[in-house]
């Protein structure tokens, strides 16, 4: 693949890393809450679900989204549920954040919501099957889909990261006494994003 098409494709994921959803809310809350490691493993599993669906997007699967549109309704479906669920726990969560260290309690959790969050976002659904999938063609080695599979994991680990280490910061966490408040936010913003991919799914 030639330098140019690289340089387009990172510029695409990065542009699909950095646009706000339901994945952004999590690493934020959960950097905030739990400190800048637990964000950090929320965004590493969300790369682990970039990199799946760029390897489905490669192997051709990803076209089924677009010859059957109701697999979109039904993904988008299962996130909203998922989304309910992780609504939940933060509404009757009653955690401390703890400014000296990591709740290493929540490694695995944050790890599974992460992962889920990326492979069940409809959004990133459309993106690999509309977009990514423009620089898939036949002509590609094997070695250099592979390669695309793990930029677009790798530029999505990076993005998260990044956020994790701005928002995780102590300076910024000592500001909230307790994550009732931004567990409320976190609650009311999942609930409106599960409301509005509701109306699209029915409409």
């Amino acid at each position: 693949m030639s330098t140019f098409l690289w340089i387009q494709l990172i510029i695409t994921c990065f542009l699909g890393a950095v646009s706000p959803g339901p994945s952004l809310l999590l690493v934020v809350k959960n950097s905030i809450s739990y400190g800048k490691t637990n964000g950090i493993i929320t965004g590493i599993a969300h790369g682990l679900g970039i990199f799946i669906y760029a390897i489905l997007t490669i192997l051709g699967i990803a076209f089924l989204y677009t010859k059957y549109p109701i697999l979109i309704k039904i993904i988008s479906f299962i996130l909203v549920l998922y989304l309910i669920y992780i609504s939940y726990k933060l509404f009757y969560s009653e955690d401390e954040i703890d400014l000296k260290g990591n709740n290493k309690k929540k490694y695995n959790q944050n790890f599974t919501d992460g992962f889920m969050i990326a492979f069940l976002n409809p959004k990133i659904t459309i993106f690999f099957g509309a977009l990514f999938s423009q620089f898939v063609n036949d002509s590609l080695t094997n070695v250099e889909k592979f390669q695309m599979a793990f930029a677009a994991s790798f530029i999505d680990m990076i993005w998260y990261t990044f956020v994790s280490l701005i928002v995780g910061n102590s300076l910024i966490r000592k500001n909230f006494k307790n994550t009732k408040v931004l567990n409320k936010i976190s609650t009311t913003i999942l609930v409106f994003i599960s409301i509005y991919i509701l109306v699209k799914i029915f409409t």
